[in-house]
């Protein structure tokens, strides 16, 4: 298959393409160029290339739809109304739990994602490539934290604002993550 071919050269440069037709001088304040219109003929080379950059495209670039798949999303929905349905209750009780289920749920989705390791602090370790932006990354950890001060500490009285922020920050890890 032929396709047209412009190659930009900069004047003085051109060598062995001076005799070729079709050439326009484009100018710049600071340079002159000449196009040349060229037919090529479409090898094998460049289908490799063409193949290669589709590859890495698909695979870094529309990677958040085939990276996904194994997450339930609609079930990453439902658990999410339910912890922010908790954290709407008064009550310390409701707190923890919301927090707790949170937490829960932000592992499944790591595990789910392929993060490795044997406990929550070493998948987050191991995920912040898995994180749209370094914000929700630090969100996650943030909210992991909180949660070991409620799980470990038990004089850590955890009040309704600091529930809220920590139910934000697994939101934002979630919504980084791109399951919500």
């Amino acid at each position: 298959m032929a396709k047209d071919l412009f190659i930009v050269i900069p004047t003085g440069m051109e060598g062995s393409l001076d005799s070729a037709r079709d050439d326009t001088i484009v100018s710049d304040s600071s340079l002159t160029f000449r196009m040349t219109k060229h037919m090529k003929q479409e090898s094998i080379e460049s289908k490799i290339v063409w193949g290669i950059g589709r590859f890495f495209r698909n695979l870094f670039g529309s990677s958040s739809v085939k990276r996904h798949e194994k997450v339930d999303c609609q079930f990453v929905t439902e658990q999410w109304q339910e912890i922010e349905n908790k954290i709407k209750l008064s009550g310390e009780s409701n707190f923890h739990s919301a927090v707790l289920s949170a937490d829960k749920l932000l592992e499944y989705c790591l595990e789910k994602l392929g993060a490795r390791g044997e406990t929550m602090g070493e998948r987050l370790k191991n995920s912040e490539k898995l994180f749209h932006d370094r914000d929700s990354y630090q969100a996650a950890w943030d909210a992991h934290k909180q949660r070991n001060y409620l799980v470990h500490d038990h004089n850590y009285d955890f009040l309704h604002p600091q529930a809220k922020s920590t139910i934000d920050n697994y939101k934002k890890a979630l919504i980084g993550l791109g399951v919500i």
